[in-house]
């Protein structure tokens, strides 16, 4: 299907995670309240299965 390690494709989707919790806390602090609640829905969209789990090694 595709060339790309999964590996690589967790480690881009925990930086997506981490860039969605700076700009939801972002959102927070210029009380956009909407907006912060959208970021948390992203994040627990997002934040899922092999994404979330320690090792992939399980």
């Amino acid at each position: 299907m595709t060339n790309t390690f999964e590996g690589s494709l967790i480690r881009l989707f925990r930086r997506l995670e981490e860039l969605l919790r700076q700009m939801g806390q972002a959102a927070k602090v210029m009380g956009n309240d909407d907006l912060t609640k959208k970021f948390e829905e992203s994040l627990s969209k997002i934040r899922r299965d092999l994404v979330a789990a320690q090792s992939l090694y399980l």
